[in-house]
């Protein structure tokens, strides 16, 4: 969203040429690598994922505690730098998941995160897609998938997804970051002042100060 730096950064080696940077409903404004913060768990305040999946509803042992694993290894992998390998790691626990009818949003939103961070667009979007039709009701999704629907100059779609987040109790000033940034995309300059204000007001309410 049209955030600046302070906002949040995007992954190493990656990230579209745009001012929107992928987020999440709390602590997203540090660096993604913060000292002392393991790698994986500074990535899910970024992405809006909690680093500790839900137990799956309804699946035996065997094939939850195996889904649990592959998504534990995704993530230990990518916080030990291997990129690439945790990305094929995580769209295989999407692919078991989905089968196995488990799928969670975190599984959507991490994998997200990586493909934003290889610049795989189309791929980010589609996938987000089938997240928010799965879980319409998850602010979250419809707040990463607008970063990527600017990110490919997807105004009106943008736009419309960053209103289902705030629709949806979304308190995130990164919504209305991104909401900022598209409205002075299109030349709504009065939307994109408005909506500038309110995002500079919601990370003075959440952090304490101005960013």
């Amino acid at each position: 969203p049209a955030v600046g730096a302070r906002s949040g950064t995007t992954p190493p080696d990656a990230g579209p040429a745009t001012t929107a940077t992928w987020r999440e409903p709390s602590a997203r404004l540090p660096d993604r690598v913060i000292p002392g913060h393991h790698p994986a768990q500074t990535a899910s305040t970024v992405f809006g994922f909690s680093h500790t999946a839900s137990a799956p509803v309804a699946a035996s042992p065997a094939l939850a505690n195996g889904i649990e694993g592959l998504r534990q290894l995704a993530r230990d992998t990518y916080a030990r730098g291997h990129a690439a390998d945790a990305l094929d790691i995580q769209r295989r626990v999407l692919t078991s998941a989905t089968e196995a009818g488990l799928p969670q949003p975190d599984d959507y939103l991490f994998l997200g995160l990586m493909l934003y961070g290889q610049r795989q667009w189309e791929e980010a979007s589609a996938m987000l897609r089938d997240a928010r039709a799965r879980f319409p009701d998850n602010a979250s999704v419809h707040e990463n998938l607008a970063v990527i629907l600017l990110g490919r100059e997807q105004y009106p779609d943008c736009i419309e997804a960053c209103e289902a987040a705030l629709a949806l109790g979304s308190t995130s000033p990164n919504v209305l970051d991104c909401l900022a940034d598209v409205y002075n995309r299109i030349g709504r300059r009065d939307q994109s002042v408005l909506r500038g204000r309110q995002a500079l007001e919601a990370k003075d309410r959440r952090f304490g100060h101005k960013t």
